[in-house]
């Protein structure tokens, strides 16, 4: 078996090594095909390694990855897969491991969404009593609250898939390399990790999540009065992304040198990706688009332009104050000196204003569903929603919104035919 290695010398004392000290420890004797393996693709005959170590050494030194795409795969190895694989031996994982391992993270999310749930339910009466009046159930509600765990985000069943896209790039790799014969993230089986569709925060919905604290779903809009009523608010905030359907990285990325006369204003060809490996001045990655169609022109309403012109009037002013110390980032949206806002800072001010509008919560991103919701509901064909929105395909866009844009007609016929009966 020596022989097969470049060094045969070398090799012999090595696997001596190997069984005395197999024979002392009382150990199992070296695997001869194992070591056969490993003399085979150049590995060293005596290096043990396992899944968490090699998952380390692979996102350091892979290249070709994003920086979102970076961060979260590194985020999805340190908090999900080293926990749950990274013990075993990088050449025994089987299937069977990483099945059990996947269904432990689908039940701890159940268990999760239950914890959570039970929160809001207590939160929910904390209010209530608060309402009426009735201090001494309040207080009690919010000693419950310190005892209950914190809430947590679940990994749905989208996170799932993802993580075993982490893994099964991983291992495609480790077969490259000849670490592995077979990709056994191939062969699990998993729930379906479709999007979840966008739910609208109708008037029933408001009532019970005001009364349970309860959201409906992973991703709601709002009606066209609750975006109005939020715009209202907001009307005088820098950070707005006003009423198109950008993504929160093409506006943070967009350029002064971008707004094209009195019609458009056109986000520039690489966006600035929101990092969480944010330094400390808060400093964005800036990457290619998400695909192809997202490199677009965003074509922007008169009251839209008209809002970025009275900003720019109020950027010009903060420059002159800031003087010599104002950072040149040609940004449209920036902080009082210039620079680049925090994606931190931009949820921040945005949960704020919806708060002090009195509003069912949305996130951010939600923004952008909202705006594709009532374009649709406006009439806007479905193509023209698809390149508004950098889609690579008009497919996403109906599969996303058809049933969103169903019910939001029927609040809408709904309210008119109230109107109509008054």
């Amino acid at each position: 078996m020596a022989d097969l290695a470049d060094v045969p010398g070398a090799a012999r004392s090595t696997i001596a090594d190997m069984i005395q000290e197999a024979i002392r420890t009382h150990a199992p004797l070296p695997d001869p095909q194992d070591v056969r393996a490993r003399i085979t693709v150049g590995v060293p005959i005596d290096t043990v390694l396992t899944v968490g170590q090699f998952l380390l050494e692979w996102i350091d030194a892979k290249k070709d990855l994003k920086a979102n795409t970076r961060r979260s795969y590194r985020q999805q190895i340190t908090q999900y897969l080293i926990p749950a694989i990274g013990h075993h031996r990088l050449d025994r994982l089987r299937a069977a491991h990483v099945q059990a391992a996947l269904d432990r993270i689908a039940q701890d999310a159940a268990a999760i969404e239950t914890t959570n749930a039970a929160r809001h339910a207590v939160e929910a009466e904390a209010r209530q009593a608060w309402r009426t009046g009735d201090r001494a159930a309040a207080q009690a509600a919010r000693a419950k609250l310190v005892a209950m765990p914190p809430f947590r985000r679940p990994a749905g069943p989208a996170t799932v898939q993802r993580i075993r896209a982490c893994l099964r790039s991983a291992l495609t790799d480790a077969q490259k390399q000849q670490l592995v014969t077979v990709n056994v993230a191939k062969l699990v089986n998993l729930r379906s990790g479709r999007r979840p569709k966008p739910k609208v925060w109708t008037d029933a919905r408001v009532t019970a999540w005001r009364e349970d604290g309860q959201i409906p779903g992973p991703v709601m809009v709002w009606t066209a009065p609750q975006t109005t009523a939020f715009l209202a608010r907001a009307a005088s905030h820098r950070s707005i992304r006003f009423t198109r359907s950008s993504r929160t990285a093409d506006c943070a990325a967009a350029k002064q040198s971008a707004c094209a006369g009195s019609t458009s204003t056109s986000p520039p060809a690489k966006s600035r990706s929101p990092s969480r490996s944010c330094n400390s001045a808060g400093r964005l990655a800036t990457d290619d688009t998400k695909s192809e169609s997202g490199d677009r022109t965003v074509i922007a309403p008169l009251v839209v332009l008209k809002a970025i012109a009275v900003h720019r009037k109020k950027q010009a002013a903060a420059r002159l104050a800031c003087g010599e110390d104002w950072q040149q980032t040609g940004l449209v949206f920036t902080d009082d000196h210039g620079a680049s806002l925090h994606p931190d800072y931009v949820l921040e001010q945005f949960q704020r204003l919806v708060r002090e509008a009195g509003l069912p919560p949305i996130r951010l991103h939600d923004l952008r569903h909202g705006a594709a919701t009532l374009a649709l509901t406006a009439g806007v064909p479905m193509k023209t929603v698809s390149e508004m929105l950098g889609h690579a395909s008009i497919t996403i866009t109906a599969d996303t919104y058809t049933s969103v844009v169903d019910e939001a007609r029927r609040v809408a016929a709904d309210a008119i035919a109230d109107q109509l009966a008054a």
